[in-house]
Parts: C-alpha cells; sequence; structure tokens
C-alpha cells in the first residue's frame, strides 16, 4: 500500500504541476488577447483617421477645380470685350478715315 500511497501522491503532485501550466498559460493567452484587442483598436482609430484624412484631400481637390472653373467665364468675359475693344477701334478709326478721305 505504500507505493500505491506514493505513486497516487506523485500523480497528484503531477496534476497539480499540470493545472499550473495550464493556469500559467490561460493567463498568458488572455493577456496576449487583450493585447491585441488594444492594437486593434488602435489600427481601426487610424484607419478612420485615413478616411477623414483621404475624404478632406478629396473635398479640398474638388473645392480647388471647383476655384479653378469659377475663373474661366471671367476670363472668357474678359477676352471678348477686349477683341470686341479693339474690333470696334479697328473698325471706327476705318470708318473715320473713309469719311475723312471723302470730305
Amino acid at each position: 500500500m505504500n507505493a500505491l500511497g506514493k505513486t497516487l501522491d506523485e500523480l497528484n503532485a503531477e496534476h497539480r504541476r499540470t493545472l499550473q501550466a495550464l493556469n500559467d498559460y490561460r493567463v498568458a493567452v488572455l493577456d496576449s488577447m487583450n493585447k491585441l484587442k488594444e492594437e486593434n483598436l488602435y489600427l481601426k482609430r487610424d484607419v478612420e483617421e485615413l478616411k477623414k484624412w483621404k475624404d478632406d484631400q478629396k473635398k479640398e481637390k474638388e473645392e480647388s477645380s471647383r476655384r479653378k472653373w469659377a475663373f474661366g467665364p471671367n476670363i472668357v468675359g474678359a477676352i471678348i470685350t477686349i477683341t470686341g475693344s479693339v474690333v470696334t477701334l479697328i473698325l471706327s478709326s476705318l470708318i473715320s478715315f473713309y469719311i475723312l478721305k471723302k470730305a
């Protein structure tokens, strides 16, 4: 019986060591999972910030393009006005010259 009791004590001691090892492993896994969850939150925050930055860049580009096209009608109007003025000046000069030549 003494050998059987000793074997049971050894088995019980090994069982406790196994339980301790499993508990240590469980604690390590939970710690790793918590770190991964925290890192995942940081990554999600970074992705949201990048999406916001991308949207801001897109809006800024659209605004810049809109501002450039806003100058278009003004520039065309100025060119037409200048061209019309030059044509009118030339025509009036020619008409005045023709009238003065006949007189």
